[in-house]
Formats: C-alpha cells, structure tokens, sequence
C-alpha cells in the first residue's frame, strides 16, 4: 500500500493534474495555517517547552509544503 492511500479519502480525484492555481491555493491554505499555528500554539502558556516545540514543527513542516508549492508554480521559471 502506497504511503497516501492514508491521506486520500474517497473523494479525491487521482485524474485531475494540477495546474498553477491548484498550488497557489495549496500556498494560500498552508499561509493560513502556519498564521494560525503560530498565533493559537507558539508562545501558548498553556504549552511547556516540549509541545511548544511540536507547535514549531509543525509550523516548519506545512513551512515544507508551501516551499513545495511556490517551487511547483515557477518551476517553468527555473527551467529556462
């Protein structure tokens, strides 16, 4: 089994070959999300330092994510 058959559920769609625009949403969701991690977790009191760290990760793996994604929407750029 494929490591993504976790992520997918039953309505996504392995046809569609995403464009530019399908990026910049992806760029778009993961800008949200790391604002939101950061404001809701990062300097939490509520969070020691051993979970403020995971907060952090997790800021740096959607971090990951957005990079992907900026990088899908000019790869034609650095192709020139």
């Amino acid at each position: 089994m494929d490591d993504l058959d976790i992520l997918r559920d039953e309505n996504f769609d392995p046809t569609i070959v995403p464009d530019k625009w399908y990026y910049f949403e992806v760029m778009d969701r993961s800008h949200m999300l790391m604002s939101h991690i950061s404001e809701a977790y990062c300097n939490h009191p509520g969070l020691d330092e051993e979970h403020a760290r995971k907060a952090q990760q997790a800021l740096d793996i959607i971090m990951e994510i957005y990079q992907y994604a900026g990088r899908q929407v000019h790869k034609d750029d650095f192709q020139k």
